[in-house]
């Protein structure tokens, strides 16, 4: 009769390895089981990492790519403003005259300014100026300024300047 040599550490872990990997395996003693070994699990592995790093490639691109579509064309938020009508003038003026009667050739170019701190571009016969409540104008005084126009003194006679 032979005598079976007594097993090995290495005997116990392969069939452990080979009980644990075939749970409905008959577990006999004489039986050898190869273990079961994953073959490609490492280049699953590869795949799956590659696969992820070219993912976060395109989102990176992607707002990369919007990111600069962006600051080529910046959009600019339109500013709305109600229209200005120049003021009415209490008697028309006839088209024939350039000049309005008591202001002496003075035109509104503009009114400009913040919080009720107005001014305004004038054209003179000599040219442009800026002028503010109390300035002078020839031998005229800013009286008034609004979104309406200039409003001069003039010796005891007030008037206000047309638009051009």
């Amino acid at each position: 009769m032979k005598k079976k040599a007594a097993p090995t550490k290495a005997d116990k872990t392969d069939k452990n390895t080979a009980a644990a990997a075939t749970p409905n395996a008959p577990a006999d003693a004489g039986t050898v089981v190869a273990p079961i070994v994953a073959g490609n699990l490492g280049r699953i592995t590869e795949l799956r990492a590659q696969e992820e790093e070219l993912t976060l490639e395109a989102k990176i691109a992607k707002l990369k790519k919007e990111k600069e579509e962006a600051s080529r064309s910046p959009s600019v938020p339109t500013l709305s403003l109600p229209s200005l009508t120049p003021p009415a003038s209490p008697s028309p003026a006839p088209a024939a005259a350039p000049r309005p009667a008591g202001s002496g050739g003075l035109r509104v170019i503009s009114v400009q300014g913040v919080a009720g701190r107005l001014s305004a571009t004038v054209r003179t016969g000599s040219g442009q100026t800026i002028v503010r409540k109390g300035s002078r104008l020839g031998d005229s005084v800013v009286t008034e300024i609004s979104r309406q126009g200039v409003t001069i003194r003039r010796g005891g006679k007030t008037s206000t300047l047309p638009f051009e």
